[in-house]
């Protein structure tokens, strides 16, 4: 039967006595940027793991982890776990970036947009309408006879403007 190897106390080990392995510490800290995108971006993450790991990272840390995001990344994961958000749909990196930030610190994802109830169908379906062909434009009806003079056409007609004479001087 073969050994297992504890990688996380081996982890452990490394992160404890740095001192031990200087000719891997840039190994080491893009191993933990790699590890950190990667828990962000697992299909299971919801909004209180994503609480539970900035609490680990701490905020500052947390902070350069999203920082380091692509904006697709972003756009996935802010998608994911705030699914109902309209304006994340057209968002810039910024704004989803400050999102999930937000989302991490305690703010609520959006709420589901409850839809309006439908109108109610008519009983009976209708007999289908019959195209109508337009009809040739008529020509205004005459003013009654009672009408005054102030209900007349040439009353409702706006004036044309007049120019202003320009003065010389």
């Amino acid at each position: 039967m073969a050994l297992k190897l504890d990688g996380l106390a081996v982890l452990r080990a490394m992160l404890a006595a740095p001192e031990a392995f200087p000719a891997i510490q840039a190994d080491l800290a893009k191993a933990a940027g790699t590890l950190a995108v990667k828990q962000l971006k697992a299909p299971k993450l919801d909004v209180e793991a994503l609480r539970a790991v900035r609490e680990a990272f701490g905020a500052d840390s947390f902070a350069l982890v999203v920082e380091s995001l692509k904006d697709t990344e972003l756009k996935t994961i802010v998608g994911r776990l705030d699914k109902h958000d309209p304006a994340m749909k057209t968002a810039s990196g910024v704004e989803r970036r400050r999102r999930l930030l937000a989302l991490a610190e305690g703010e609520a994802p959006a709420e589901k947009p409850k839809k309006a109830p439908a109108a109610k169908a008519p009983a009976a379906k209708a007999a289908p309408k019959k195209p109508v062909a337009p009809k040739a434009p008529r020509a205004a009806a005459p003013a009654p006879a009672s009408a005054g003079a102030l209900d007349s056409a040439a009353m409702a007609a706006v004036p044309p403007r007049r120019r202003r004479a320009q003065t010389e001087g």
